[in-house]
């Protein structure tokens, strides 16, 4: 951080889901100062309807939100009448004029208060947040900090290492960009396939681990660009942002409310029923590998057995019935149908 920047103020809203974690940041934000601006990212395009009091043409894929008029240098949203944030007129990034990238950054520099999601937010760049300064960030549900980096193959970035295009730091573990050699006879990668990697090479988010493993890491400056950053999330402490806040020494306060679990335990019902468990007996029978391994299989019969249970033991209707699981990647080409 640079020496004379005022700090970065964090705050943890910790609460079990239904507790009233949205509620208790819209009624901040309707009660902050006029002039307080926020960004406020969420996961699904639907919450950053309910965040903003927008709406969207149903048979719109994009959920675009609905303009009321517009012109070359201004949008107006048709808002709802009850929405509790409508005076503060949130914004979405559009694709108009070039990405959804610039259309935040115009839109941070005109001090709009901006929704967007959490796929948006992870792919800034420094520049974009030279107005993000006396800002609040609101993260609705904790984001990734941490990817496997996958743009460029292997052999690819053995071959930019052999060039010297790329090298690692005097940390031994972050990965720099070297424009004096990129080329020829040197230059810019702008333009080029290469620009996002020299764009996260200059941010420090790509990590070379044990010589093999190119991991992405979320810039702790991106953060650190806003005047306060508050986090809604559940069960915070064990979460992979904590840990990653905690090894850039950054402290934040931990604000607990709502329910405990000892106040929902006698909801919850674990299935005794040995032929609908039989699946997961093993102790790894239900982990990430094996789905990548056996996923028709697993599926099928996984598929098979919630419906079971759902149809025949808790007689649950298909409005009534939710599952979960770790991400949707390893569920590519494999569909439960409930």
């Amino acid at each position: 951080m640079q020496i004379g920047k005022i700090s970065t103020v964090f705050k943890v809203y910790d609460a079990m889901m239904g507790s009233g974690k949205t509620t208790q940041i819209i009624e901040n934000i309707r009660t902050a100062e006029k002039d307080q601006n926020f960004l406020y990212i969420t996961p699904l395009l639907d919450e950053c309807h309910r965040i903003s009091g927008t709406t969207y043409d149903p048979e719109d894929v994009l959920k675009r939100p609905l303009i009321t008029t517009e012109d070359d240098t201004s949008v107006h949203y048709a808002y709802l009448d009850d929405a509790p944030l409508k005076e503060r007129r949130f914004k979405h990034p559009s694709y108009k004029g070039g990405n959804k990238a610039e259309s935040l950054q115009y839109l941070l520099k005109n001090k709009e208060n901006v929704v967007s999601t959490h796929q948006l937010f992870m792919n800034l760049t420094p520049n974009m947040l030279d107005d993000a300064k006396d800002y609040v960030l609101i993260i609705d549900e904790t984001i990734q900090v941490y990817d496997v980096y996958t743009e460029h193959s292997s052999t690819e970035l053995e071959a930019l290492f052999r060039l010297g295009w790329i090298h690692v730091d005097d940390d031994a573990v972050t990965l720099r960009f070297n424009r004096e050699k990129y080329g020829d006879n040197g230059g810019d990668p702008t333009g080029t396939k290469y620009e996002n990697l020299a764009t996260m090479c200059d941010l420090g988010q790509l990590l070379y681990v044990d010589q093999k493993l190119i991991v992405w890491e979320l810039s702790i400056d991106t953060l650190r660009s806003f005047k306060e950053v508050w986090i809604a999330t559940y069960m915070f402490e064990g979460s992979q942002m904590s840990a990653y806040l905690k090894s850039y020494g950054v402290e934040y306060e931990l604000i607990r409310f709502g329910n405990k679990p000892s106040q929902i335990k006698h909801l919850v019902t674990i299935s005794d029923n040995k032929f609908i468990n039989e699946i997961g007996t093993k102790t790894t029978a239900l982990s990430s590998s094996q789905f990548k391994s056996n996923k028709k299989a697993l599926c099928e019969q996984l598929s098979k057995n919630l419906d079971n249970y759902f149809r025949n033991h808790v007689k649950a209707k298909k409005s009534d019935r939710l599952w979960t699981s770790f991400g949707r990647s390893t569920f590519s080409n494999c569909w439960i149908t409930l």
